[in-house]
Protein backbone atom coordinates (compact mmCIF):
# COMPACT_ATOMS: atom_id res chain seq x y z
CA UNK A 1 0.00 0.00 0.00
CA UNK A 2 1.39 3.87 -1.04
CA UNK A 3 2.93 5.63 1.73
CA UNK A 4 0.92 8.52 -0.02
CA UNK A 5 -2.79 9.52 0.13
CA UNK A 6 -4.82 12.21 -0.74
CA UNK A 7 -7.93 12.91 0.83
CA UNK A 8 -10.89 15.64 1.44
CA UNK A 9 -10.30 16.52 5.84
CA UNK A 10 -12.54 15.80 8.44
CA UNK A 11 -13.08 16.50 12.11
CA UNK A 12 -10.47 14.01 13.22
CA UNK A 13 -7.86 15.88 11.29
CA UNK A 14 -7.85 19.31 12.97
CA UNK A 15 -5.00 18.12 15.23
CA UNK A 16 -2.95 17.27 12.15
CA UNK A 17 -3.98 20.40 10.00
CA UNK A 18 -3.17 22.90 12.62
CA UNK A 19 0.41 21.20 13.42
CA UNK A 20 1.27 21.69 9.44
CA UNK A 21 -0.19 25.09 9.69
CA UNK A 22 1.81 25.96 12.80
CA UNK A 23 4.88 24.71 10.98
CA UNK A 24 4.66 25.86 8.01
CA UNK A 25 3.79 29.75 9.25
CA UNK A 26 7.01 29.59 11.09
CA UNK A 27 8.90 28.20 8.36
CA UNK A 28 7.45 31.20 6.07
CA UNK A 29 7.51 34.03 9.09
CA UNK A 30 4.43 35.77 7.64
CA UNK A 31 3.77 38.95 9.30
CA UNK A 32 1.23 37.69 11.74
CA UNK A 33 2.20 34.00 12.16
CA UNK A 34 -0.30 33.86 15.16
CA UNK A 35 -3.16 35.02 12.82
CA UNK A 36 -2.10 33.16 9.97
CA UNK A 37 -3.00 29.66 11.76
CA UNK A 38 -6.56 31.39 13.60
CA UNK A 39 -6.98 32.47 10.22
CA UNK A 40 -7.06 28.95 8.67
CA UNK A 41 -8.35 26.87 11.56
CA UNK A 42 -11.25 28.98 12.98
CA UNK A 43 -12.21 32.11 10.90
CA UNK A 44 -12.58 30.74 7.52
CA UNK A 45 -14.59 27.94 9.20
CA UNK A 46 -17.41 30.12 10.17
CA UNK A 47 -17.75 31.69 6.52
CA UNK A 48 -20.94 30.80 5.81
CA UNK A 49 -21.39 27.17 4.53
CA UNK A 50 -17.86 26.17 4.98
CA UNK A 51 -17.16 22.77 5.85
CA UNK A 52 -13.82 20.75 6.36
CA UNK A 53 -14.31 18.81 3.24
CA UNK A 54 -13.15 22.40 1.50
CA UNK A 55 -9.27 21.26 2.89
CA UNK A 56 -8.07 18.66 0.86
CA UNK A 57 -4.12 17.18 2.18
CA UNK A 58 -1.63 14.84 1.04
CA UNK A 59 -0.65 12.25 3.57
CA UNK A 60 2.48 11.00 4.14
CA UNK A 61 2.74 8.33 6.18
CA UNK A 62 -0.43 9.52 8.11
CA UNK A 63 1.57 13.12 8.12
CA UNK A 64 0.57 16.07 6.29
CA UNK A 65 2.78 17.43 4.00
CA UNK A 66 0.63 19.42 1.54
CA UNK A 67 -2.76 21.44 1.84
CA UNK A 68 -5.45 23.13 -0.48
CA UNK A 69 -8.17 25.38 0.85
CA UNK A 70 -11.11 26.53 -1.00
CA UNK A 71 -14.20 29.38 -0.52
CA UNK A 72 -17.56 28.52 -1.99
CA UNK A 73 -19.43 31.56 -3.67
CA UNK A 74 -21.87 32.35 -5.19
CA UNK A 75 -20.74 35.02 -8.92
CA UNK A 76 -23.82 36.97 -10.09
CA UNK A 77 -24.05 37.57 -14.28
CA UNK A 78 -26.53 39.72 -14.36
CA UNK A 79 -29.71 37.73 -13.00
CA UNK A 80 -27.44 34.65 -13.13
CA UNK A 81 -26.12 33.19 -10.59
CA UNK A 82 -22.45 30.86 -10.94
CA UNK A 83 -21.50 28.50 -8.18
CA UNK A 84 -17.63 28.86 -7.65
CA UNK A 85 -14.79 27.61 -5.34
CA UNK A 86 -12.22 30.07 -4.69
CA UNK A 87 -8.43 28.76 -4.13
CA UNK A 88 -7.20 30.84 -1.10
CA UNK A 89 -4.45 28.42 0.06
CA UNK A 90 -2.32 26.37 -1.51
CA UNK A 91 0.90 25.34 0.21
CA UNK A 92 3.67 22.26 0.29
CA UNK A 93 5.99 21.89 3.64
CA UNK A 94 9.41 23.18 2.51
CA UNK A 95 10.79 20.00 2.74
CA UNK A 96 8.57 18.18 0.52
CA UNK A 97 8.47 21.01 -2.79
CA UNK A 98 8.92 19.77 -6.17
CA UNK A 99 7.85 16.64 -5.90
CA UNK A 100 4.48 16.83 -7.52
CA UNK A 101 1.99 17.23 -4.23
CA UNK A 102 1.17 20.44 -5.37
CA UNK A 103 -0.46 19.20 -8.82
CA UNK A 104 -1.65 15.96 -6.81
CA UNK A 105 -4.10 18.68 -5.11
CA UNK A 106 -5.16 20.32 -7.59
CA UNK A 107 -6.06 17.50 -9.50
CA UNK A 108 -7.81 15.94 -6.23
CA UNK A 109 -9.75 19.16 -5.89
CA UNK A 110 -10.94 19.70 -9.71
CA UNK A 111 -12.49 16.07 -8.94
CA UNK A 112 -14.01 16.80 -5.84
CA UNK A 113 -15.47 20.09 -6.88
CA UNK A 114 -16.72 18.55 -9.99
CA UNK A 115 -18.99 16.11 -7.98
CA UNK A 116 -20.62 19.47 -5.96
CA UNK A 117 -21.76 21.31 -9.01
CA UNK A 118 -19.42 24.26 -9.03
CA UNK A 119 -19.22 25.45 -12.55
CA UNK A 120 -16.16 27.73 -12.13
CA UNK A 121 -12.27 27.59 -9.76
CA UNK A 122 -11.08 30.53 -9.33
CA UNK A 123 -7.73 31.54 -7.96
CA UNK A 124 -5.45 34.56 -7.67
CA UNK A 125 -1.62 34.34 -8.83
CA UNK A 126 1.15 36.66 -7.92
CA UNK A 127 4.12 34.85 -9.60
CA UNK A 128 4.56 33.17 -12.65
CA UNK A 129 5.73 29.80 -11.12
CA UNK A 130 2.88 29.45 -9.70
CA UNK A 131 0.62 29.80 -13.16
CA UNK A 132 2.98 27.36 -14.52
CA UNK A 133 1.22 24.57 -12.32
CA UNK A 134 -1.94 26.09 -12.60
CA UNK A 135 -1.93 26.24 -16.54
CA UNK A 136 -1.40 22.47 -16.66
CA UNK A 137 -4.62 22.30 -15.44
CA UNK A 138 -6.86 24.42 -17.46
CA UNK A 139 -6.46 27.42 -15.76
CA UNK A 140 -6.51 30.77 -17.70
CA UNK A 141 -7.27 34.69 -16.89
CA UNK A 142 -10.42 36.00 -16.98
CA UNK A 143 -10.33 39.12 -16.35
CA UNK A 144 -7.92 42.23 -15.27
CA UNK A 145 -7.00 43.99 -12.40
CA UNK A 146 -8.18 48.06 -11.81
CA UNK A 147 -7.18 50.47 -9.33
CA UNK A 148 -6.95 54.06 -9.08
CA UNK A 149 -3.55 55.78 -8.33
CA UNK A 150 -3.99 59.03 -6.39
CA UNK A 151 -0.99 61.31 -4.88
CA UNK A 152 -0.88 61.33 -0.92
CA UNK A 153 0.25 65.03 -0.84
CA UNK A 154 -2.96 66.15 -2.92
CA UNK A 155 -5.68 64.06 -1.09
CA UNK A 156 -4.27 64.62 2.38
CA UNK A 157 -4.43 68.22 1.50
CA UNK A 158 -8.62 67.77 1.05
CA UNK A 159 -11.13 68.67 3.43
CA UNK A 160 -13.11 65.89 5.41
CA UNK A 161 -16.35 67.64 5.39
CA UNK A 162 -17.74 64.16 6.46
CA UNK A 163 -17.02 62.33 9.39
CA UNK A 164 -15.69 58.31 9.44
CA UNK A 165 -16.27 55.78 12.33
CA UNK A 166 -15.64 52.28 12.51
CA UNK A 167 -18.78 50.48 11.17
CA UNK A 168 -21.08 48.32 13.54
CA UNK A 169 -23.52 45.19 13.04
CA UNK A 170 -26.46 47.77 12.83
CA UNK A 171 -24.96 49.42 9.72
CA UNK A 172 -25.03 46.11 7.57
CA UNK A 173 -28.21 46.71 5.92
CA UNK A 174 -27.09 49.69 4.53
CA UNK A 175 -23.49 48.58 3.43
CA UNK A 176 -25.29 46.49 1.43
CA UNK A 177 -27.88 48.30 -0.05
CA UNK A 178 -24.51 50.51 -1.44
CA UNK A 179 -22.95 47.91 -2.36
CA UNK A 180 -25.67 46.30 -4.34
CA UNK A 181 -26.31 49.63 -6.00
CA UNK A 182 -22.48 50.04 -6.95
CA UNK A 183 -21.60 46.23 -7.27
CA UNK A 184 -24.80 44.46 -8.10
CA UNK A 185 -24.62 44.94 -12.16
CA UNK A 186 -21.22 43.72 -12.30
CA UNK A 187 -19.67 40.29 -12.47
CA UNK A 188 -18.84 39.78 -9.17
CA UNK A 189 -19.74 38.11 -5.64
CA UNK A 190 -23.48 37.85 -4.34
CA UNK A 191 -23.67 39.07 -0.49
CA UNK A 192 -26.45 37.50 1.52
CA UNK A 193 -26.86 38.55 5.20
CA UNK A 194 -24.49 36.31 6.49
CA UNK A 195 -21.63 36.57 4.25
CA UNK A 196 -22.03 40.31 5.50
CA UNK A 197 -22.51 39.26 9.24
CA UNK A 198 -19.17 37.36 8.77
CA UNK A 199 -17.52 40.01 6.96
CA UNK A 200 -17.81 42.24 9.95
CA UNK A 201 -16.87 39.90 12.44
CA UNK A 202 -14.15 38.39 11.09
CA UNK A 203 -12.52 39.97 8.34
CA UNK A 204 -8.70 40.69 8.90
CA UNK A 205 -9.26 44.57 7.75
CA UNK A 206 -11.36 47.22 9.22
CA UNK A 207 -14.71 48.88 7.80
CA UNK A 208 -15.04 52.29 7.92
CA UNK A 209 -18.37 53.92 7.19
CA UNK A 210 -19.13 57.46 6.18
CA UNK A 211 -21.43 59.76 8.09
CA UNK A 212 -23.49 62.75 8.34
CA UNK A 213 -23.84 64.85 11.72
CA UNK A 214 -27.39 62.25 11.76
CA UNK A 215 -25.02 59.47 11.34
CA UNK A 216 -26.53 58.62 7.80
CA UNK A 217 -24.44 56.42 5.87
CA UNK A 218 -23.20 57.74 2.56
CA UNK A 219 -20.50 55.19 1.71
CA UNK A 220 -17.80 53.45 3.40
CA UNK A 221 -14.19 52.43 3.07
CA UNK A 222 -12.62 48.69 3.90
CA UNK A 223 -9.04 47.90 3.99
CA UNK A 224 -6.87 45.56 5.84
CA UNK A 225 -4.74 47.45 8.76
CA UNK A 226 -1.50 46.00 7.99
CA UNK A 227 -1.45 46.34 4.15
CA UNK A 228 -0.82 49.24 1.55
CA UNK A 229 -1.76 47.78 -1.45
CA UNK A 230 -4.80 47.76 -3.51
CA UNK A 231 -7.09 46.16 -1.72
CA UNK A 232 -9.15 48.45 -0.41
CA UNK A 233 -12.78 48.20 -1.11
CA UNK A 234 -14.34 51.92 -1.49
CA UNK A 235 -18.09 52.47 -1.92
CA UNK A 236 -19.46 56.43 -1.86
CA UNK A 237 -22.21 57.96 -3.07
CA UNK A 238 -21.96 61.57 -3.06
CA UNK A 239 -18.89 64.21 -3.52
CA UNK A 240 -18.87 64.99 0.32
CA UNK A 241 -18.55 61.11 0.86
CA UNK A 242 -15.93 60.50 -1.72
CA UNK A 243 -13.80 63.70 -0.82
CA UNK A 244 -13.69 62.34 3.05
CA UNK A 245 -12.81 59.04 1.55
CA UNK A 246 -9.73 60.56 -0.44
CA UNK A 247 -8.98 62.71 2.43
CA UNK A 248 -8.72 59.60 5.06
CA UNK A 249 -6.75 56.94 2.71
CA UNK A 250 -4.12 59.98 1.80
CA UNK A 251 -3.47 61.15 5.17
CA UNK A 252 -3.24 57.29 6.22
CA UNK A 253 -0.96 56.13 3.08
CA UNK A 254 0.89 59.40 3.57
CA UNK A 255 1.66 58.69 7.54
CA UNK A 256 3.27 55.56 6.39
CA UNK A 257 5.41 56.43 4.26
CA UNK A 258 4.22 56.56 0.50
CA UNK A 259 4.04 59.18 -2.44
CA UNK A 260 0.41 57.73 -3.78
CA UNK A 261 -1.86 55.42 -2.66
CA UNK A 262 -3.95 53.12 -4.45
CA UNK A 263 -7.97 52.02 -4.44
CA UNK A 264 -9.34 48.77 -6.49
CA UNK A 265 -12.02 50.83 -8.60
CA UNK A 266 -13.04 49.81 -11.49
CA UNK A 267 -12.91 52.23 -14.48
CA UNK A 268 -16.86 52.99 -15.16
CA UNK A 269 -16.92 53.74 -11.21
CA UNK A 270 -19.51 56.62 -10.22
CA UNK A 271 -16.23 57.54 -7.94
CA UNK A 272 -14.17 58.06 -10.87
CA UNK A 273 -15.64 61.59 -12.45
CA UNK A 274 -16.28 63.00 -8.89
CA UNK A 275 -12.53 62.34 -7.93
CA UNK A 276 -11.12 63.88 -10.91
CA UNK A 277 -12.13 67.41 -10.41
CA UNK A 278 -10.57 67.15 -6.86
CA UNK A 279 -7.09 65.24 -7.00
CA UNK A 280 -5.01 63.94 -10.17
CA UNK A 281 -5.58 60.46 -10.65
CA UNK A 282 -4.08 57.68 -12.99
CA UNK A 283 -6.60 54.83 -14.03
CA UNK A 284 -4.51 51.27 -14.19
CA UNK A 285 -6.40 48.07 -16.06
CA UNK A 286 -3.52 45.45 -15.50
CA UNK A 287 -3.56 42.40 -17.58
CA UNK A 288 -1.10 39.34 -17.90
CA UNK A 289 -1.20 36.44 -19.57
CA UNK A 290 -0.08 34.62 -16.64
CA UNK A 291 -0.83 36.15 -13.12
CA UNK A 292 -3.35 37.42 -11.88
CA UNK A 293 -7.54 36.25 -11.47
CA UNK A 294 -6.96 32.51 -13.46
CA UNK A 295 -10.03 30.84 -13.87
CA UNK A 296 -10.78 27.20 -14.78
CA UNK A 297 -13.86 26.20 -16.10
CA UNK A 298 -15.19 22.18 -13.89
CA UNK A 299 -18.78 21.98 -16.30
CA UNK A 300 -19.19 23.93 -18.94
CA UNK A 301 -22.55 22.60 -19.82
CA UNK A 302 -23.85 23.11 -16.84
CA UNK A 303 -22.30 26.60 -16.23
CA UNK A 304 -24.08 27.41 -19.89
CA UNK A 305 -27.41 26.10 -19.16
CA UNK A 306 -27.36 28.62 -16.12
CA UNK A 307 -26.08 31.68 -18.34
CA UNK A 308 -27.97 30.94 -21.34
CA UNK A 309 -31.40 32.75 -20.57
CA UNK A 310 -29.37 35.45 -18.93
CA UNK A 311 -27.21 36.07 -22.14
CA UNK A 312 -30.23 35.83 -24.41
CA UNK A 313 -32.60 38.40 -22.76
CA UNK A 314 -29.93 40.78 -22.89
CA UNK A 315 -29.20 40.42 -26.19
CA UNK A 316 -32.76 41.00 -27.29
CA UNK A 317 -32.73 44.38 -25.91
CA UNK A 318 -30.02 45.38 -28.44
CA UNK A 319 -31.27 42.68 -31.49
CA UNK A 320 -34.79 42.97 -31.39
CA UNK A 321 -34.47 41.86 -35.12
CA UNK A 322 -33.17 38.64 -34.90
CA UNK A 323 -35.26 35.40 -34.28
CA UNK A 324 -33.12 34.19 -31.30
CA UNK A 325 -35.80 30.57 -31.24
CA UNK A 326 -32.65 29.31 -33.85
CA UNK A 327 -29.88 30.69 -31.26
CA UNK A 328 -26.92 27.58 -30.73
CA UNK A 329 -24.74 28.10 -27.52
CA UNK A 330 -23.31 24.68 -27.11
CA UNK A 331 -20.42 22.95 -25.05
CA UNK A 332 -18.16 21.56 -28.42
CA UNK A 333 -14.74 19.18 -28.32
CA UNK A 334 -12.22 22.09 -26.94
CA UNK A 335 -14.34 24.95 -26.77
CA UNK A 336 -18.12 26.34 -27.47
CA UNK A 337 -20.25 26.63 -30.50
CA UNK A 338 -22.13 29.80 -30.79
CA UNK A 339 -24.30 31.06 -33.88
CA UNK A 340 -28.14 30.62 -35.49
CA UNK A 341 -29.16 27.98 -36.96
CA UNK A 342 -30.46 29.81 -39.72
CA UNK A 343 -27.38 31.93 -40.87
CA UNK A 344 -24.14 29.96 -41.37
CA UNK A 345 -21.96 32.96 -41.39
CA UNK A 346 -22.93 33.51 -37.97
CA UNK A 347 -21.79 30.33 -36.43
CA UNK A 348 -18.44 30.33 -34.71
CA UNK A 349 -16.35 28.14 -32.59
CA UNK A 350 -14.69 29.46 -29.54
CA UNK A 351 -11.90 28.10 -27.14
CA UNK A 352 -12.81 27.95 -23.59
CA UNK A 353 -9.94 30.31 -22.70
CA UNK A 354 -11.63 32.99 -25.41
CA UNK A 355 -15.24 32.18 -24.38
CA UNK A 356 -14.56 32.90 -20.61
CA UNK A 357 -12.41 36.16 -21.37
CA UNK A 358 -15.06 37.62 -24.18
CA UNK A 359 -17.96 36.52 -21.72
CA UNK A 360 -16.34 38.07 -18.87
CA UNK A 361 -15.83 41.60 -20.82
CA UNK A 362 -11.60 40.98 -20.91
CA UNK A 363 -12.06 40.30 -24.75
CA UNK A 364 -14.29 42.26 -27.02
CA UNK A 365 -15.37 40.43 -29.77
CA UNK A 366 -14.02 42.54 -32.44
CA UNK A 367 -10.23 42.70 -30.62
CA UNK A 368 -10.83 38.79 -31.04
CA UNK A 369 -11.37 38.97 -34.67
CA UNK A 370 -7.88 39.85 -35.48
CA UNK A 371 -6.29 36.64 -34.73
CA UNK A 372 -9.51 34.15 -35.00
CA UNK A 373 -11.26 33.37 -38.43
CA UNK A 374 -14.41 35.26 -37.79
CA UNK A 375 -16.81 36.57 -40.03
CA UNK A 376 -18.69 40.24 -39.46
CA UNK A 377 -21.88 38.55 -38.92
CA UNK A 378 -20.54 36.05 -35.89
CA UNK A 379 -18.68 39.33 -34.90
CA UNK A 380 -21.84 41.18 -34.60
CA UNK A 381 -23.94 38.26 -32.69
CA UNK A 382 -20.79 38.01 -30.15
CA UNK A 383 -21.29 41.49 -29.24
CA UNK A 384 -24.99 40.95 -29.11
CA UNK A 385 -24.68 38.51 -26.92
CA UNK A 386 -21.68 39.88 -24.32
CA UNK A 387 -21.89 43.60 -24.63
CA UNK A 388 -19.36 45.73 -22.70
CA UNK A 389 -19.30 44.69 -19.30
CA UNK A 390 -16.39 45.05 -16.23
CA UNK A 391 -16.09 41.81 -14.16
CA UNK A 392 -14.07 42.15 -11.11
CA UNK A 393 -14.29 40.83 -7.66
CA UNK A 394 -14.72 43.69 -4.83
CA UNK A 395 -11.62 43.36 -2.20
CA UNK A 396 -13.57 42.40 0.47
CA UNK A 397 -14.25 39.23 -1.29
CA UNK A 398 -10.98 38.41 -2.31
CA UNK A 399 -9.50 35.37 -1.05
Amino acid sequence: MSDVVIRALNNADWDAVTTFLETLSATKQPIHPDRFVHWYTDVVMAYPQATIADYHAVFLKKTIVAVIHTRPFVLRYGRAVLNVAGIDLLCVHPDYTALGYAEALLKELLTHVAEQGVHLVLHYVDNVDTHLAFSQFGFSPVWADYSVQIPTSEASALAQPLQMRVALPRDLPTMAELYARQWGQRVTCERNGASWRWHIAHSRGQAMVVVDERDAIWGYLWHLPDDFSTRVEVIAESPAAIRTCLAYSGRRWQQAGYDTFRWCVPPDDVIIPFAQQMVSLTLNASYFPNRGWLGRVIDARAMLQALLSEIIAQAKVTRSDIDWSGFVLSVAPNGVDIGLRQDSNSQCHLSLRDFMQVLFGTLRPETLAVREPLSSASVQLLEALFPPRIAALAPYDWF
